[in-house]
């Protein structure tokens, strides 16, 4: 192959603010055309990376850096479109560490190439949506002021980003509201909740149709709750048994999909352990959101829906770092006082005590 059809000229990434469109990176590639040109030492600048939309990302050679696939060219056989190659993959790292957001950075900065942190960056955001704004929507309801006015400012700055994170998918339509409803009035049932959260494309439809087949289910215990019945709720709530809708899992029951180790799961390749300890850290688990501690002040509490709540004072003390010595520090020298006279005997008398290593001055 031509060392020059493995240059790449210019640097563009979709942004497109539709979360369901697919970003696509366009390097521009020359196709065996024209003298081949390497990409300058200062193309890491941001003002010289070129941003265009482009919905053609299923061009092989349009994606060539970024396709897991290829493979850089060898030193030896074409040095100067391995360099290029290089330089190339440097700038498109760049310009997504510059573009993505803080967030980001933790899943990207183990990256060795564009290919790796483009198809985690992917992998990440495959799931955008409605299903994000959801989730988004849920946590910034669930927040409130605590009574120490010091956190106010950092609550305010969560909501915030929340709000942005919200806005930054596409904009709310009848079928997202109604979709953000439906799981708002289903919220008495965390674990039907959390298999509807594990669907890639949530929407009424599927809602509707999930309730459905529960209302025909035999002896299902939340078959009067489901129900649009004015009757009074009972005062004890019946749990409904946690149930894994991933097709590869060999024991569904006991288990939601976040918390799958089975192949395709939530977690998958972890093991039993860690799901639960996850499942714990979460709340997933009933009494699990109860939690005994202490306190900053060193006070026994226990924690029921993020209120704490103080049992009794700490009897024991915080340790202390033992007392230190004080010494006077002498930054000059002291001379040594005397009542004799210096003569001869003394000189000779303080010679030899200096020359014996038995004797101190001190």
């Amino acid at each position: 192959m031509p060392e020059h059809a493995y240059n790449c000229s210019m640097v563009s990434v979709l942004r497109s603010p539709h979360p369901r469109v697919t970003w696509a990176l366009d390097e521009g590639l020359q196709h065996g055309e024209g003298p081949s040109r390497r990409l300058p030492s200062h193309i890491a600048a941001p003002d010289t990376i070129s941003v265009r939309a482009s919905l053609q990302p299923g061009e092989a050679y349009r994606t060539r850096i970024t396709d897991p696939n290829e493979l850089c060219p060898s030193f030896n056989m074409y040095p100067r479109a391995h360099r290029t190659w290089q330089d190339n993959d440097v700038a498109i790292r760049l310009f997504l560490s510059l573009t993505c957001a803080s967030s980001e950075h933790t899943y990207i900065e183990m990256c060795t190439s564009a290919a790796d942190m483009w198809a985690t960056i992917r992998t990440r955001h495959t799931k955008r949506g409605p299903l994000d704004q959801v989730n988004k929507l849920r946590s910034a309801m669930s927040i409130q002021f605590a009574d120490n006015p010091d956190s106010w400012a950092a609550t305010l700055d969560r909501i915030s980003e929340l709000n942005k994170a919200v806005w930054a998918g596409e904009a709310p339509t009848a079928e997202v509201i109604h979709t953000v409803l439906l799981l708002h009035v289903l919220s008495p049932f965390p674990a039907f909740v959390d298999s509807l959260l594990a669907v890639p494309d949530l929407d009424p439809a599927y809602i509707t149709a999930r309730l459905g087949a529960k209302q025909q289910m035999p002896k299902s215990s939340s078959l009067t709750v489901l129900a649009a019945t004015s009757t009074k709720p009972n005062s004890k709530k019946t749990r409904e048994r946690e149930h894994c809708n991933n097709p590869s899992c060999k024991s569904p029951g006991g288990h939601s999909f976040p918390y799958c180790v089975a192949p395709g799961g939530g977690m998958a390749g972890k093991s039993v352990d860690e799901a639960m300890s996850k499942k714990h850290a979460e709340g997933g688990k009933a009494g699990g959101r109860m939690k005994v501690g202490r306190d900053k002040d060193g006070y026994a509490c226990v924690t029921i829906e993020g209120t704490e709540f103080r049992l009794a004072p700490s009897t024991n003390p915080a340790p202390q770092l033992p007392p230190t010595a004080q010494f006077t520090h002498v930054n000059e020298y002291t001379a040594l006082h005397t009542d004799d006279v210096a003569d001869a005997a003394y000189d000779f008398e303080t010679f030899h005590v200096e020359d014996d290593l038995h004797v101190s001055l001190n």
